[in-house]
């Protein structure tokens, strides 16, 4: 004896298409990202450097001062659907549920882009708990075309908490990998192959701690600052200030002991 198995709501024939049991918050149902970039960069620079927020402590302010020169931005219109809430009559007491209108809402995202002397600077703010994915997506293709354009050379520098020490991406082996906004970014680079002339350096820097908010040992922090000396042109007193704009950006909490 064989046992079909019952389904109590048949599809009709008729119905081509299946229902659509879609997630109201899905950015499938959304537009796409509108990107703006405040003010072309027409000049050429030798050099370019892409770091993230959390390593943002290698331009110490107080003898990197850096001049801000525009800034790419990308919005992202999301669809917030009804909510309900309790209400309370004050006749008789009772609750009621009480559905609000469905409302829509933006979220911006935004690249700054510095200039030091003969250098182009872009510093990626990474915080996956409060910035989808494809915001970072669509900058960095923008970002990526203009670095193209105005640099000779590039150095990026990607937070891994998957490799030791400070190492190239030539040198990455399974399973040490990379993510987040500033690998969408390397990705786009790779997609725009520079120039004859252009030299990339992809440089893979050690670190602990969630995306966005990485935190980098002394040995990895010595690394970082001696190839900066030697690249970037700094007044005497850069590594000093660099040391203690790290300790101010919470690197030393990673030497107490305890994470939390």
């Amino acid at each position: 004896m064989i046992f079909k198995q019952w389904y109590s709501d048949h599809i009709p024939r008729h119905q081509v298409d299946s229902i659509n049991y879609s997630d109201p918050n899905s950015l499938l149902l959304n537009a796409e990202p509108e990107v703006n970039i405040s003010n072309e960069i027409t000049r050429k620079y030798s050099k370019g450097f892409v770091v993230p927020y959390s390593m943002s402590w290698l331009f110490p302010p107080d003898v990197i001062h850096l001049q801000e020169i525009s800034e790419i931005s990308a919005t992202l219109k999301q669809n917030v659907g009804a909510s309900s809430r309790d209400v309370q009559d004050n006749l008789n007491g009772q609750f009621y549920e009480v559905e609000s209108k469905p409302t829509a809402k933006e979220v911006c995202l935004s690249y700054k882009l510095y200039e030091y002397n003969d250098t182009l600077i872009v510093i990626v703010l990474e915080d996956d708990m409060k910035y989808p994915p494809i915001l970072h997506n669509y900058l960095s293709e923008i970002v990526a075309k203009v670095l193209r354009e105005a640099t000779s050379s590039l150095t990026i520098l990607v937070n891994s908490d998957h490799v030791t020490g400070v190492k190239s991406l030539e040198e990455l082996e399974p399973p040490e990998f990379i993510k987040g906004a500033v690998a969408a970014l390397v990705l786009s680079l790779l997609g725009h192959c520079g120039g004859p002339d252009s030299k990339d350096s992809y440089i893979l820097v050690q670190s602990e701690g969630p995306n966005g908010f990485e935190k980098h040992n002394i040995a990895v922090v010595d690394d970082l600052i001696g190839h900066m000396a030697s690249t970037l042109s700094q007044p005497a007193d850069y590594v000093s200030s660099t040391y203690n704009c790290w300790k101010m950006h919470a690197g030393s909490q990673f030497q107490g002991g305890l994470y939390l």
